[in-house]
């Protein structure tokens, strides 16, 4: 019987800082561009911004919307609102009006 030792070679040393440093790596490649990552995050910020700026410009016209309708509203009627509604709706014009076609 003989005992032999065999040296370990220097390769088997690097396995375990190899296997960390790919996990790092795809941890860190993972934190700027996964679901929730850096790039995600500034995307969705712009998105923020752009929604903002849509969800002001709808909440003004409806505001205007609502003026209109609280000018139709039988005990603050507004006898011009009424008759330039009925006469679009109709496609009448009066004698003394001037119209202007734009095309």
């Amino acid at each position: 019987m003989s005992t032999r030792q065999r040296k370990r070679r220097g390769v088997a040393k690097l396995y375990v800082p190899a296997l960390c440093v790919a996990c790092l790596g795809y941890f860190i490649f993972h934190a700027f561009n996964g679901d929730y990552g850096v790039y995600a995050k500034k995307q969705t910020a712009i998105r923020v911004a752009v929604l903002e700026a849509e969800l002001a410009r709808l909440q003004g016209e409806r505001m205007r919307l609502e003026h209109r309708v609280s000018l139709l509203k039988p005990e603050s009627l507004d006898r011009d609102l009424v008759d330039e509604l009925a006469r679009k709706s109709l496609n009448y014009i009066h004698v003394h009006d001037v119209v202007i076609v734009t095309e």
